[in-house]
């Protein structure tokens, strides 16, 4: 594995942590959580730009942290995620659908 690939994991741990220690202390709600990571997503299968240069798969790549964090987060329940649990979870249910046709111009 590439270690790339290593510290992103452990950011994304360390990320879902601290998103999570927020939403305790009261000064993020789950609501607003939830909306961030929606509109990131969004932001992300909504760039036609992006969508026109890069494959399924590199746009999979591009919504795993958007998608990790969800999860990790849904399913937290007070207490740190294995990463290779939320990993493999995420990687069971990501969205197979091919993004939206290009428009032509």
């Amino acid at each position: 594995m590439h270690p790339a690939n290593l510290q992103i994991e452990g950011l994304l741990a360390l990320v879902s942590e601290l998103t999570s220690q927020l939403v305790k202390a009261g000064v993020l709600t789950p609501e607003a959580v939830q909306e961030m990571l929606s509109r990131a997503e969004t932001a992300i299968t909504d760039d036609k730009q992006r969508r026109d240069q890069l494959g399924d798969s590199h746009r999979d790549a591009m919504l795993f942290p958007v998608r990790y964090l969800g999860r990790a987060l849904a399913a937290a329940d007070g207490q740190a995620q294995c990463v290779s649990a939320v990993t493999a979870a995420v990687g069971r249910s990501k969205d197979r659908q091919a993004p939206p046709p290009a428009q032509a111009p």
